[in-house]
């Protein structure tokens, strides 16, 4: 495949992307149906593979087209499938702490897609002023019902009647969920104050899931589109007037996880950890404690990176 000059940068709104990788159809959908009985095979009409685009400009890694994204639909299925999942929702996380230690007293907060308000329910505490914004109905109710102030709108939405209202501005977990990243990003910076905040919070796909974990079914469309890392993150700051004051990794999981997903990836299981046949975590077993050294030595940052930064 050569470059691609009619695609569109979801980052930049521009020309100049190229091809980073690809992966089979049957394999999404097949993965889809194992872990999680669900038919994505909508998604994927008349396509053979999945094309992995990059952002010659940033770095930003996304599938393409547009068209595998999951729809309301889609998470319908989750939605119904983990209504009772407490820990389909975080609790508490490492980016939440990130923004909570960069938050001061009184500063206006933005939560989007706050889920069921757990950072909601702790900064409030703090700030007395956070606002969050939900899609999923049912998490919407239980923010509804803990008393939190949650609207069930879009950031576009939002935001064009909030112009500069808050001092932070805090996206955990939801960009790699959004195709259009520049629509979102500029909406969620005009909802923040000049100098104000901006905390993000996203997977990270080096190495884990890019490196070790290419086929973790959730990380693949219709769930995910986008596909962020360090260096992603960094270059947000040529392209909308913001300047990273911190990043840190999630520390969870730590070597173990690391030499885990080294072991999987070298013995080419595809199937998620409560997935694994018996033979395949014993094999996983026997390896991992090999991969601790390069676990060590190799670079080991996390599953999940966030971002601090100040809007100009």
């Amino acid at each position: 495949m050569n470059n691609q000059p009619d695609i569109i940068s979801p980052v930049t709104g521009k020309t100049g992307v190229k091809p980073f990788n690809s992966i089979d159809v049957k394999d999404i959908i097949r993965l889809y149906r194992q872990e999680h009985d669900l038919d994505v095979s909508e998604y994927f009409k008349g396509m053979d593979t999945v094309p992995i685009m990059e952002c010659e400009v940033t770095g930003y890694r996304f599938y393409y087209p547009s068209t595998v994204a999951g729809n309301a639909v889609f998470y319908e299925h989750f939605q119904q499938k983990n209504i009772n999942n407490e820990d389909w929702y975080r609790k508490w996380g490492y980016d939440y702490q990130l923004a909570y230690d960069n938050i001061e007293k009184n500063e206006s907060v933005l939560d989007i897609g706050c889920g069921t308000g757990e950072f909601l329910k702790k900064i409030r505490e703090k700030t007395g002023n956070a606002v969050g914004l939900e899609l999923n109905s049912v998490a919407y109710g239980k923010c509804i019902k803990a008393g939190l102030t949650v609207y069930n709108e879009t950031i576009q939405a939002h935001a064009a009647n909030n112009p500069g209202k808050y001092d932070v501005v805090c996206i955990f977990q939801v960009l790699e969920h959004v195709y259009d990243i520049k629509d979102f990003l500029d909406a969620a910076l005009k909802a923040l104050r000049p100098g104000g905040k901006l905390v993000i919070g996203v997977p990270n796909n080096e190495p884990y899931f890019q490196g070790y974990d290419k086929h973790s079914t959730l990380n693949l469309p219709p769930h995910h589109v986008g596909l962020w890392n360090k260096k992603a993150l960094s270059n947000l700051q040529g392209c909308f007037g913001i300047r990273m004051e911190k990043l840190i990794y999630d520390k969870k999981g730590g070597l173990v996880a690391d030499a885990y997903y080294r072991a999987k990836y070298n013995l080419g299981i595809t199937t998620e950890y409560r997935r694994h046949s018996r033979t395949e975590k014993i094999k996983l077993m026997l390896l991992s404690p090999f991969m601790l050294p390069l676990s060590i030595f190799g670079g080991m940052h996390s599953g999940f990176v966030a971002a601090l930064y100040k809007k100009a």
